[in-house]
């Protein structure tokens, strides 16, 4: 289809948007001098509470920007894997690893079988976290002591200072009965001894911990991991049920702070409904179809048993059939618009043709 086609179709199209919007313009100057009357309501919350987000709720309406959370859940791997959208998830990463447990027993026992001065050990001094510890003497012989410390102590923090010209052998222990051994230090003739990676510790001593913090830089750390933990609180929603409260029963415009019911206006016009003005007065012929029924019979005065039958008058009934023509003028209007569209298309064809 060219431009021309296009713009004859166009043409037709308004011509008859054109006949409709005539047809249309009383109705137009009616709704003008119209007037809608409403009743009016607010709305009022009857019942409302905070209700988990990821569950629905029949016969309730949501706010969804006005939430609230549930209970802390305690630490969890598992809580990592909540959604997001239905849970506050808060995590964390844990360092898993084994370490040295506390001590609170220390046994010193030289390892020289002779001591030309009649004891091996002349003096003990202990450190924890470089200050000097009173500690207590539970035992003491020929070669060694068995000491209490007033506290368990973490053994890489703590500093041994012996006084001797002699091999001693250092046992450490959480409690008094130092057997099975499980903390040792090697035989040395040092004065000043520390807790290193020459201790020789066993299994038993070991400890598993856990913290949120970078693994300590101490001796004899192993069996290091990672790993995340969550805890969760559950997301809560508004839910709530409104109630209509109407201002009165009575109709109006406006109502201000008030709501209309558009469910069931009240429309009034406001001006008397026009009058059709009658330009031309088309009587309808009446033409008379007659459709004889079943004679009735009158009788006045019959004398029956005379069998007189001259006073007997039969009478006959007829319908009125109306017939209204169709004025003139319609078939004027509708015989015109007929013709242009007939005109229309056949200049379009012909177009077309060439």
């Amino acid at each position: 289809m060219n431009n021309q086609e296009r713009s004859d179709m166009k043409k037709l199209f308004l011509l008859f948007i054109f006949t409709l919007c005539v047809n249309s313009v009383n109705a137009i100057d009616i709704t003008n001098d119209t007037e809608i009357k409403y009743k009016w309501y607010h709305e009022e919350v009857t019942e409302s509470f905070y209700y988990p987000k990821k569950d629905k709720l029949d016969n309730y309406l949501e706010d969804p920007e006005k939430i609230e959370y549930g209970e802390v859940s305690d630490w969890s791997a598992q809580y990592c894997d909540y959604p997001d959208d239905n849970y506050l998830i808060e995590q964390k990463i844990i360092t898993k690893y084994d370490r040295v447990n506390k001590i609170k027993y220390i046994k010193i026992v030289s390892a020289s079988t002779t001591c030309p001065t009649g004891k091996c050990i002349d003096d003990i001094k202990i450190y924890y976290n470089q200050e000097l510890v009173q500690y207590k003497i539970i035992s003491e012989d020929y070669y060694g002591f068995l000491i209490e410390l007033p506290q368990e102590c973490e053994p890489e923090k703590l500093i041994f200072y012996i006084k001797t010209e002699h091999l001693n052998v250092i046992y450490l222990s959480k409690t008094e009965n130092i057997a099975p051994i499980n903390i040792s230090m090697p035989a040395t003739t040092e004065n000043i001894i520390f807790f290193n990676d020459s201790w020789k510790i066993k299994e038993p001593a070991y400890i598993t911990v856990e913290t949120e913090t970078t693994v300590p830089n101490i001796p004899h750390i192993k069996n290091v991991e990672t790993y995340t933990v969550c805890r969760v609180q559950e997301i809560k929603t508004y839910r709530y049920k409104l109630e209509k409260q109407y201002y009165d029963n009575n109709y109006h415009q406006e109502v201000k702070g008030y709501i209309p019911d558009i469910t069931n206006p009240l429309v009034n016009y406001t001006k008397e409904f026009p009058k059709e003005k009658i330009k031309e007065v088309i009587v309808p012929k009446i033409e008379k179809e007659y459709v004889y029924l079943k004679d009735e019979i009158i009788k006045d005065n019959i004398d029956t048993e005379s069998g007189n039958k001259e006073n007997i008058v039969y009478q006959t009934k007829y319908i009125d059939r109306v017939t209204n023509k169709v004025p003139t003028k319609i078939y004027i209007i509708l015989i015109s618009l007929i013709l242009i569209i007939i005109i229309c298309i056949i200049k379009m064809l012909s177009k077309k043709v060439d």
